[in-house]
C-alpha cells in the first residue's frame, strides 16, 4: 500500500469520527460544540455583544422574572408593574390595556378597544421582529460553527415562505376634547414605548418656511435618547392631521402645507432612511467634537394620525342620505324642517340608536375630504371618539387618578387650605363646556378662571376651608350681575363650611363631615356616625346662639 493510501485513510477516518461526535452532540448547543474542539484550532461562536447590540424593543425591558403584572386590579405601582415585562413572559392583552386606561380617561369604550388592539398589534409585531432576528442569528452562528453554507435559492426560498406581520397605522378622528391625545399618551406611558406628538399645522414642504416633516422623527430621537432601536419601534402622533386637506381644484397656489406635506408623510409612512444629528454627549453619540449622524429606518414605526376633521360629518351625512333614497314629494319639502347648515352634525338616529357620525367613516370619506389616496390607504385602522356627555364631562373632573380637582385640591393642600365644589357646581361646569363645544379640554381653562381669585387669596390668610357652590359657577360670566366670590371659612368655622355644603349637597356634607371629626378626634378614637357627627353640629349651633 502507498504512503499516500495510507494517508488518505487515514484523514477519512478522522473525517468520519468527527462526523460520528458531531451527530451524536446534534443536540448540544453551540458552546458544546465549541468544546469537542479542544485538540483542534478553536473557532469563537459571533455572539451579540449586549453593550453594542440592544435590539429589543422599549416594553422588553427593564424586566426580571420575579415581577409580576397585576391584571386584577391597578394599584399606584401598576405604571412600573406595566413597563417591567419582558422575554417569554405575556404582553399585558388589550382588556388589561383599556382597563388601564379607563383610570384615566372616561367614556369612549369603542374608542378605548380599537386602540388598546391596534397598540397591542404594534407591540406583537416588534416582538416577532426581534424573535426573528434572534433565530436568524443563532442559525448563522450554528452554520458558521459546522462548515454548513446554505445556497442563495435556499435563503431567498425560506424568505419568501416567511409570513411577516405589517404594521397597522391608525387614524384617530373625533371632537375637540375628546380625549384622543390622552388615549396615546398613557398607553404609550404604560408600556414605555417612544412618544412623541408633533403638530400637522406648523409642517410645510420642503424648501418652505416651517417645519419639514422628518422633524417628527428628530423628536422621537430626542425622546429616545437617539437610540436606534428605540426610535425604530417609537409611536409618532400627529395632531391636527385634518389640516393637512389638500386645497380644491380650482385654487392654482401651490399647497405647500396641504397636499406637499401629505406626499413627504407617505414616504416616512412607507419606510426610508431618515439622517439624523446627534448632538455630542448624548448616547447616541460617537464622542467626537462635531455632530454625528444616525440613520433610521421608519418602516417599523407606528404612526397615529389624529383630527377633529370639522366638516367630515357633512361629507358623511350626504353619503348616507343617498342610500336608500326614497321618493321625495312636495309634502315633504315643505314639511321638512329647516335644518343650519353650519350646525355640526354629531350622530345619526338608527334603530332607535343614536351612533356617532364618525362610526360611518370610510377611506373614500377621507379622499373627499383632502387626504391623497396614496396616504388614506396606508391607514389600517380608523377608531372615532364621541362628544363627551354632561354626566361623563362632570366624571372627568373627579374619576380619573390624575383628575383636574384632584390636583387643584393637592395645590391648595401645600398651603393648608381645603377645597370643595358642590355637585350642582360640578354639574353647571359640565353644562358650560358641553354647551361651548369645548369638551374635556376647556374644563381645566374654566377651573382655573373660578380659582383664580381663591388661588390669589387664600395662600397664608388664615383660610381653612373654601367652597365652590353653584351661584359661583353661575355668575362667573355673567357681565350684568356682579360675580359672586368663593365662600371662605377659618379654622374655627368648621360647622359652618359643613352647612353651607349641605344646602346643595347633603351626602357630600354627610360625607365629608365624617373626614373631619375623624381627622379631629384623631385616629385611636371612635369614629362618630352621621348622627353623631350632626348632633354636635346643631350643638355647637345653640352654644353660638345662645352666646
Amino acid at each position: 500500500m502507498k504512503p499516500s493510501d495510507t494517508n488518505r485513510n487515514s484523514k477519512q477516518n478522522s473525517m468520519g469520527e468527527d462526523l460520528e461526535a458531531s451527530s451524536s452532540n446534534s443536540d448540544m448547543g453551540v458552546d458544546d460544540i465549541t468544546t469537542l474542539r479542544s485538540d483542534k484550532q478553536q473557532i469563537t461562536p459571533r455572539r451579540r455583544d449586549s453593550s453594542n447590540w440592544s435590539r429589543k424593543p422599549p416594553y422588553q425591558q427593564h424586566y426580571s422574572n420575579s415581577q409580576k403584572i397585576e391584571t386584577s386590579q391597578f394599584s399606584d405601582s401598576a405604571d412600573s408593574n406595566f413597563k417591567s415585562y419582558h422575554n417569554k413572559v405575556r404582553l399585558p392583552s388589550p382588556k388589561e390595556l383599556k382597563h388601564y386606561l379607563d383610570q384615566y380617561s372616561i367614556g369612549q369604550d369603542k374608542a378605548k378597544k380599537h386602540f388598546s388592539v391596534a397598540i397591542y398589534n404594534h407591540c406583537i409585531r416588534l416582538r416577532d421582529r426581534q424573535d426573528r432576528e434572534e433565530k436568524e442569528l443563532e442559525a448563522l452562528d450554528f452554520e458558521f460553527d459546522n462548515g454548513i453554507s446554505k445556497s442563495f435559492r435556499e435563503v431567498i426560498q425560506e424568505q419568501d415562505d416567511q409570513v411577516l406581520l405589517e404594521k397597522s397605522n391608525v387614524l384617530l378622528l373625533g371632537p375637540t376634547g375628546s380625549g384622543k391625545t390622552l388615549l396615546a399618551k398613557v398607553l404609550a406611558k404604560a408600556l414605555d414605548v417612544p412618544f412623541t406628538i408633533s403638530d400637522c399645522t406648523s409642517m410645510t414642504q420642503a424648501g418652505y418656511i416651517g417645519e419639514d416633516v422628518e422633524t417628527c422623527i428628530q423628536r422621537l430621537a430626542q425622546a429616545s435618547d437617539f437610540n436606534v432601536d428605540r426610535i425604530e419601534s417609537g409611536i409618532v402622533v400627529l395632531d391636527e392631521f385634518d389640516k393637512l386637506s389638500k386645497k380644491q381644484s380650482f385654487d392654482s397656489r401651490r399647497d405647500v402645507s396641504g397636499e406637499g406635506v401629505q406626499q413627504a408623510l407617505l414616504k416616512l409612512v412607507e419606510g426610508t432612511k431618515v439622517t439624523i444629528n446627534v448632538p455630542p454627549g448624548n448616547s447616541g453619540s460617537l464622542g467626537m467634537n462635531k455632530n454625528d449622524t444616525i440613520s433610521i429606518d421608519t418602516s417599523n414605526i407606528l404612526f397615529i394620525f389624529m383630527g377633529a376633521f370639522t366638516g367630515l360629518e357633512r361629507i358623511i351625512f350626504e353619503k348616507l342620505s343617498k342610500v336608500d333614497r326614497p321618493k321625495v314629494t312636495l309634502k315633504d319639502i315643505f314639511g321638512r324642517e329647516i335644518q343650519d347648515p353650519n350646525k355640526q352634525i354629531h350622530s345619526i338616529s338608527e334603530g332607535g340608536r343614536e351612533i356617532p357620525i364618525f362610526d360611518y367613516t370610510t377611506h373614500e370619506d377621507l379622499i373627499s375630504y383632502g387626504i391623497i389616496p396614496e396616504l388614506a390607504g396606508r391607514i389600517s385602522v380608523i377608531v372615532s371618539t364621541s362628544q363627551l356627555t354632561i354626566s361623563e364631562l362632570q366624571k372627568v373632573l373627579t374619576e380619573p387618578r390624575n383628575s383636574i380637582l384632584k390636583r387643584y385640591k393637592l395645590l391648595f393642600s401645600k398651603w393648608g387650605s381645603h377645597l370643595e365644589f358642590t355637585e350642582p357646581a360640578l354639574y353647571e361646569i359640565s353644562r358650560y363646556c358641553f354647551e361651548k363645544g369645548i369638551g374635556a379640554r376647556g374644563l381645566t381653562s374654566v377651573i382655573d378662571h373660578i380659582l383664580v381669585e381663591p388661588n390669589y387669596d387664600s395662600p397664608h390668610s388664615g383660610t381653612k376651608y373654601i367652597l365652590i357652590n353653584e351661584e359661583v359657577v353661575k355668575t362667573m360670566n355673567d357681565k350684568t350681575t356682579a360675580r359672586v366670590q368663593p365662600l371662605y371659612f377659618s379654622s374655627y368655622e368648621t360647622v359652618s363650611f359643613l352647612d353651607a355644603i349641605e344646602l346643595e349637597d347633603p351626602d357630600r356634607a354627610h360625607k365629608l363631615s365624617r373626614e373631619l371629626f375623624k381627622f379631629q378626634f384623631g385616629a385611636d378614637q371612635k369614629t362618630p356616625n352621621e348622627t353623631t357627627a350632626k348632633e354636635k353640629r346643631n350643638k355647637t349651633r345653640k352654644v353660638a346662639a345662645s352666646g
